[in-house]
């Protein structure tokens, strides 16, 4: 049986190519990378050279829009901008994925994304479980929490799971509104039995969130490498390989 996981960052922060790529390249592992283009090169966000790195070293790098908005609220000319735009600053990367802002997105959204995108994946919420051949819509690909990987690994068979991580937020006054008006989310995620379920099996400590989450995901990423039956591919590889989903 052949387990298909695919490890996917949002937004591009600092802290995924500082403190989470070195881990993925000492297990030898490969990730999917969703850039919000805008922000390229800001503060605390990763630089054109990192993405070039991740890039050669066979990572995918993906987009997240250009300014990250909420796609069911803009017009269809700034929403054709968003995706256009981002796709085009990241045309060096063979970029071909998308990953939607917040989560957002309905038909109309995908109408548009098509027009771009060969793929895009969905966030908590509506678009929580595993992506299985008979039910997947690649315009709406679901994600996992890691914890499911160690409770539930028998329902990834002939199936793709794909886990979301953000790594250290650069705290910005547009994020502190965000993280405003979605608190009730942020603590429903916090709240996820499978997040207390890989904190339990992994014994994680109380204490700093980020460290905690960074052991998280280096105790993932040993587990994974360690499975005889677990391929971790890149999204766009996972794809082709499971649906023949070309770039």
């Amino acid at each position: 049986m052949s387990i298909f996981v695919s490890i996917t960052f949002d937004d591009g922060n600092e802290s995924q190519f500082t403190e989470y790529y070195p881990i993925l390249e000492s297990y030898g592992l490969r990730a999917t990378f969703y850039i919000t283009t805008s922000l390229i090169g800001k503060r605390g966000i990763l630089t054109y050279g990192q993405l070039k790195e991740l890039y050669n070293h066979g990572n995918e790098i993906g987009s997240h829009t250009h300014t990250h908005p909420y796609l069911t609220k803009i017009p269809v000319a700034s929403l054709t901008f968003e995706l256009k735009k981002s796709k085009e600053i990241l045309k060096n990367f063979g970029c071909s994925t998308l990953a939607y802002p917040y989560g957002d997105y309905n038909e109309r959204i995908i109408h548009y994304v098509r027009r771009f995108y060969s793929a895009a994946r969905g966030y908590y919420g509506k678009d929580y479980g595993i992506n299985h051949s008979r039910d997947m819509n690649r315009y709406a690909l679901k994600v996992v929490s890691p914890g499911l990987v160690f409770s539930h690994v028998s329902d990834f068979h002939n199936g793709l799971a794909i886990f979301v991580f953000h790594g250290r937020f650069n705290i910005t006054f547009d994020k502190i509104l965000w993280v405003t008006r979605n608190k009730m989310l942020d603590l429903l995620t916090m709240s996820n039995p499978f997040n207390r379920i890989i904190t339990s099996f992994l014994k994680i400590p109380k204490g700093d969130v980020h460290h905690n989450r960074l052991l998280q995901f280096k105790k993932l990423c040993e587990f994974l490498s360690a499975s005889d039956s677990v391929q971790v591919l890149t999204v766009s590889e996972a794809l082709k390989q499971l649906y023949g989903v070309n770039s």
